[in-house]
C-alpha cells in the first residue's frame, strides 16, 4: 500500500511477464518497494486504465520502465528511399509495446530523474528520442549494481548493506532466463509455417516419365523440398 513518505516504485511491462516477475524479486531484494499498480486502482475506483497509469507515475517515487522485446518494429520502405540516410535509420528492430513506449514518454515528460529504462535482453533497442539516455542492461554483470545505484539515489532510507549474495539470480532476479530468443527478421516459426502453406504457387512438374504439366506446390512444400536436396 502506498504511504506518504514513499509510495514505492512504479513498474511499467509489456508482454514478458516474466521480466516483471524477476523485477519484483530484485526491488524486494535491494529494499525498495514497489508501487503496485493494483494498490493505485484500489484507491481510485471506477477510473480508466490511463488514469490510473498517470496518477502511478506522478506519485511514484521512482519509475522503472521495461524495455522487452515484445514486436518486430519494420521502417516502411518508401521512408527510405524518400531522401533519407539509409546508413543511419534501421530497417527494424525488436522493442517493446507501443503502450509501453507511451508510458516512458509520459513518465519522462512528468520526472524524468525519477524514471529509469532497464532493457532487459541484448537485441532490444530503443528509439531516437531517447539517444544519449542512459539504459540499464540487466543482461550484463554491472547491469544489477547499476540500477541499485540508480535507485538509492532516487529513494531515501534504501539499505546500505546487502546479503554478500544478493545478486544472485535467485535473489535479485534472473533476468537472462527470461530473455525471449530472437531471429533477427522472422521470430515465429509457427506463424511462418502457417503462412508459407497458405500460399501456393503453380510450376511445371518435370519428373521423367510424366507429361509437364502445372501444379500446385505450397511455398512451405518448395521450401523443404529444396532443403531435403540440399542436405541430400
Amino acid at each position: 500500500m502506498e504511504s506518504p513518505e514513499d509510495p514505492g516504485v512504479f513498474v511499467v511491462y509489456g508482454r514478458n511477464v516474466n521480466a516483471y516477475r524477476e523485477m519484483r524479486k530484485f526491488l524486494s531484494t535491494v529494499g525498495a518497494r514497489e508501487w503496485t499498480f493494483e494498490d493505485a486502482s484500489d484507491a481510485q475506483a471506477n477510473s480508466f486504465v490511463t488514469e490510473i497509469v498517470l496518477h502511478c507515475i506522478e506519485r511514484a517515487s521512482a519509475v522503472i520502465v521495461l524495455f522487452t522485446a515484445d514486436e518486430l518494429a519494420a521502417l516502411y520502405k518508401a521512408e527510405r528511399l524518400a531522401g533519407r540516410n539509409s546508413e543511419t535509420v534501421d530497417e527494424f528492430r525488436w522493442q517493446p509495446r507501443p503502450n509501453v513506449i507511451f508510458e516512458a514518454g509520459v513518465a519522462f515528460g512528468k520526472k524524468r530523474k525519477e524514471t529509469i529504462i532497464v532493457a532487459v535482453g541484448r537485441d532490444v533497442s530503443g528509439f531516437s528520442d531517447i539517444a544519449g539516455v542512459h539504459l540499464v542492461r540487466l543482461t550484463n554483470r554491472q547491469g544489477k549494481q547499476s540500477l541499485r545505484r540508480r535507485l538509492a539515489g532516487i529513494i531515501k532510507g534504501m539499505p546500505e548493506q546487502l546479503r554478500d549474495d544478493w545478486e544472485d539470480p535467485v535473489f535479485s532476479g534472473d533476468f537472462d532466463a527470461c530473455t525471449i530468443k530472437r531471429w533477427p527478421i522472422y521470430d515465429e516459426l509457427q506463424d511462418l509455417e502457417g503462412t508459407l502453406r497458405g500460399r501456393s504457387v503453380a510450376r511445371k512438374d518435370k519428373k521423367k516419365g510424366r507429361k509437364q504439366s502445372k501444379v500446385s506446390y505450397t511455398l512451405f512444400e518448395i521450401i523443404c523440398e529444396v532443403l531435403s536436396e540440399g542436405l541430400a
